[in-house]
């Protein structure tokens, strides 16, 4: 099995990300984790670090928008219950 592993490189050296220049602009991007969808929104000026940076989390919308419609009329210490059973994270709602 070894034998049939092709030739070449197996280890490319990159550049220190930490002296990468940023283009100028702005863009949006999302990703999956274990809890849903994450919401990346970087605005650069063109120099070695973004400029602004927002992270919209997975449990943003459990967070507020769900929970917002579900607790009306709820006693205050079943939230603690109904936000675990939608997975949310209360630190990321926070932010």
């Amino acid at each position: 099995i070894i034998g049939k592993i092709p030739k070449g490189n197996v280890w490319n050296k990159l550049p220190n990300p930490l002296k990468w220049k940023v283009p100028a602009g702005e863009v949006f991007v999302r990703t999956e984790s274990s809890k849903g969808e994450y919401g990346y929104y970087v605005v650069s000026n063109g120099g070695r670090k973004p400029y602004r940076v927002n992270v919209k989390g997975a449990s943003m919308t459990h967070g507020t928008f769900i929970l917002e419609n579900i607790l009306e009329e709820e006693r205050l210490e079943d939230v603690s219950l109904i936000m675990f059973s939608l997975d949310a994270c209360p630190p990321e709602i926070d932010r």
